[in-house]
């Protein structure tokens, strides 16, 4: 171990006199010598120190990502992403939204200008039950047709939901994600057309999309979304989750303003039901996080900053080592 360590440190001296002509590197190379010198004097704390720093740079970036990556970027990874935005009315009274807003849905779509191709969905769970397929139970956006012009995605083979698919009467047609087609159908090229059966009710695929498309969340089928063509009452109606495109020139803030002076007339028309009502436009994964509030963004950056101080906690141990 001696030999080595002298064999090391010569070639560091052989290095450092080689260095005599760039000054700038003097320190770097006595900042290396010394880290060998005290690796080989004291290898446990060596050793302790640099998994200490290790953990606490992993912890801190892999925190500071996560909260980044998961809550706090709004794009998608669509076409212009981050113009996709959510639209939910919130109850202040109970704290929590109002998902019963159907009525309000049909409304937004005719009045409101800001936000284009408004579209809604619902998540059901029927069985998957087709010929030579393990029933099984599956995740189905039941979803407006427009959905898919908001994704601005196309289909690997056959076509995607048209608003005659939401007519009541007409046939039942369902989209599947290709995962689905290669894994559950055996990348049958002649899927479009083939007949199964979601929960009791027959649906025609009509189309399937390409692979990493799960839009809206994480969906790999969709079958239309049939609200019948009766005017709904106020907090009638399934549970829905509202989208849309910002139109151009279209701000969050615009929309919002436009969005608000619909839901006055709204309150004025309903003034019990709407009392404690208010309609927001948001970043579309938003209401998916649980972030219905400014402060509920706020706690996220203060979290944020509390994991990134772990970084500066870091860099101070490493200062006051090379010190």
């Amino acid at each position: 171990m001696r030999r080595l360590f002298l064999r090391v440190l010569s070639v560091f001296r052989s290095s450092q006199r080689d260095a005599r002509s760039f000054p700038a590197l003097d320190s770097w190379w006595l900042d290396v010598k010394l880290g060998i010198r005290m690796l080989f004097k004291y290898p446990g704390l060596a050793l302790a120190g640099g998994v200490g720093i290790a953990v606490g740079v992993a912890i801190a970036a892999g925190g500071f990502s996560v909260i980044y990556g998961a809550f706090l970027v709004s794009s998608l990874p669509l076409e212009e992403g981050g113009r996709i935005v959510s639209i939910e009315m919130w109850d202040s009274a109970a704290s929590k939204p109002e998902r019963r807003i159907l009525y309000d849905y049909q409304v937004w779509r005719a009045a409101l200008k800001s936000v284009q191709e408004i579209s809604a969905f619902r998540t059901v769970t029927p069985n998957l039950i087709a010929p030579g397929v393990q029933p099984v139970s599956v995740s189905v956006a039941s979803m407006s047709a427009s959905g898919f012009r908001v994704a601005r995605v196309r289909p690997r083979m056959g076509r995607h939901l048209v608003e005659d698919d939401e007519r009541a009467g007409a046939p039942s047609v369902v989209v599947i994600g290709e995962n689905v087609w290669r894994n559950r159908f055996a990348g049958d090229p002649a899927i479009v057309g083939r007949a199964v059966q979601l929960g009791a009710t027959p649906h025609t695929i009509v189309g399937v999309m390409p692979e990493g498309f799960a839009f809206p969340v994480n969906h790999r089928f969709w079958a239309p979304l049939r609200v019948g063509s009766a005017p709904p009452e106020p907090l009638t109606g399934p549970s829905l989750m509202v989208f849309g495109r910002l139109a151009a020139g279209a701000t969050l803030e615009t929309a919002q303003a436009e969005l608000a002076t619909i839901g006055g007339r709204a309150a004025l028309t309903f003034p019990k039901i709407y009392a404690h009502l208010q309609p927001r436009v948001m970043p579309y994964a938003n209401p998916f996080m649980g972030m219905h509030e400014t402060r509920d963004v706020t706690g996220l950056h203060l979290m944020q900053g509390i994991v990134a101080s772990m970084l500066v906690l870091v860099c101070l141990n490493v200062a006051i080592l090379v010190y």
